[in-house]
């Protein structure tokens, strides 16, 4: 037997596919692809899901999200169940102002809303206990 090294057989080890690195310190965050209309799409099932999250919340709340992704959403709820439509409506119990970008960055927990919120960047306006609430209902 020889201990010379087979021309016929390779020694190399195949390559490895890099890895993908980190984003370096201070980069900006992935760009989200969903839209505030994607996110209450899927409230609905979240509140089948998760019914605790209704339990002892009336109200109605508006979204006014502003943003070429925007619009106009209510969130209606009572005795355990909710109704999510796109639309003002008359009387809201808590408005909730918000641009298109921050509220997805909020609903993917990117961001908190007390964040947003302390920089001017969440506005809120009517019933602060229903505000105080939101963390719990939609987060």
């Amino acid at each position: 037997m020889s201990n010379q090294a087979d021309p016929n057989t390779s020694n190399t080890v195949p390559a490895v596919p890099a890895q993908a690195s980190a984003p370096a310190a201070g980069a900006a965050p992935p760009v989200s692809t969903l839209t505030p209309k994607d996110i209450f799409a899927r409230m609905p099932d979240m509140f089948k899901r998760e019914p605790h999250r209704l339990n002892n919340v009336e109200g109605v709340y508006q979204y006014v999200i502003e943003g070429s992704t925007g619009g106009y959403w209510n969130v209606a709820i009572s005795n355990g169940a909710a109704v999510i439509s796109e639309g003002k409506v008359e009387s809201p119990d808590c408005t909730v102002m918000i641009s298109d970008s921050d509220f997805v960055s909020m609903a993917e927990k990117r961001v908190s809303g007390g964040n947003l919120f302390m920089r001017g960047k969440l506005r809120v306006s009517g019933r602060q206990d229903l505000a105080m609430r939101s963390p719990r209902v939609f987060g």
